[in-house]
């Protein structure tokens, strides 16, 4: 008998977490080559609504990073791996992109815990 695996690009509307918008300045960073890719809307601990510059193809995968305005849980830094769920331009002409978490450590993700729920 088949397992069922659930795919990490359902495009329904069913979020488990609540979407915080942050009160305060993140962006977030390509985790391979440190360039910028931008501030960050929304974030959950699934996943997180980004404007940027480019274009971003759903289903392309990326390796995140973002520099924390200070220290939450003992660290400054968060890293983790996403895939672009979906992607559109918006009315300034930057882009607006969603990235579900694909891959996250258990460290990271208690970060990202304290980070929606004590500093959104």
């Amino acid at each position: 008998m088949d397992t069922p695996v659930l795919s990490v690009f359902d495009t329904s509307e069913s979020r488990h977490y609540e979407r915080h918008s942050p009160g305060m300045a993140l962006r977030v960073f390509d985790g391979a080559t440190g360039v910028g890719i931008g501030p960050v809307g929304n974030i959950s601990l699934e996943g997180l609504m980004v404007f940027c510059q480019h274009d971003y193809a759903p289903g392309q995968a990326l390796s995140f990073a973002m520099i924390l305005p200070g220290f939450i849980g003992g660290s400054r830094n968060l890293s983790f791996d996403t895939h672009c769920m979906w992607c559109s331009k918006g009315e300034k002409g930057e882009f607006e992109a969603g990235f579900a978490i694909s891959e996250i450590s258990t460290r990271n993700r208690e970060i990202l815990k304290l980070l929606t729920t004590k500093f959104c």
